[in-house]
């Protein structure tokens, strides 16, 4: 009993000097985070920039199909009549048009044989249905290059040219659906004496 209790006494000063001290516990493994899903992240994104996303997303949808008409340069059967070039239009949307109708409106003054004639301003020609259907890419003719046939005068520099064109979706030919662009043009005389287009 007495050496137990004296071990004891022994061993409790020398924990007190330090002697024993009891195993440090193993240091604990890092804890890794785990990955969020990717599920997780998309559910975080407020509604309303969804709503944003897809709202804009259906707006160029519907701006790349919405038909948009393009101008271009033709042929000129008579350098010294402008109104002689044969002007294509193109359909640039994705729907295809029909029944297009052409307005065509100048103002021009003529030079030479009859110097001082004059179309009144804004004076239109109305060629209907010119081109019954136009799809995506493709062109027509615009027939304003019938309105005035000069042989040997010319037209007077700063001519102009207002072509409004109007149409229908493939299939809704109704009035109220119809749809028009009008193109500005303004002519200006070159080195050669012939005449050219420039938009306005």
């Amino acid at each position: 009993m007495a050496n137990s209790r004296g071990r004891r006494k022994r061993r409790r000063k020398r924990q007190e000097a330090g002697l024993f001290l009891p195993p440090p516990f193993p240091p604990k493994p890092p804890q890794q985070t785990p990955a969020t899903p990717f599920w997780k992240v998309w559910r975080k994104i407020p509604a309303w920039v969804y709503f944003c996303i897809v709202t804009f997303s259906v707006v160029i949808t519907l701006l790349e199909g919405y038909p948009w008409l393009s101008m271009g340069e033709g042929a000129m059967l008579n350098p010294s009549n402008p109104f002689s070039e044969m002007f294509l239009v193109s359909n640039e949307g994705y729907i295809p048009l029909a029944h297009l109708d052409a307005l065509c409106s100048l103002n021009m003054h003529l030079v030479g044989m009859h110097s001082g004639l004059s179309m009144p301003p804004d004076a239109g020609f109305m060629y209907e249905d010119f081109s019954t259907y136009l799809a995506h890419g493709n062109k027509a003719t615009i027939p304003c290059f019938h309105i005035v046939g000069i042989k040997h005068d010319a037209v007077a520099n700063g001519a102009t040219l207002d072509v409004t064109i109007s149409y229908s979706f493939y299939g809704i030919n109704l009035k109220f659906l119809r749809r028009s662009q009008v193109f500005h043009f303004k002519s200006v005389v070159g080195d050669d004496n012939s005449q050219h287009w420039i938009f306005q």
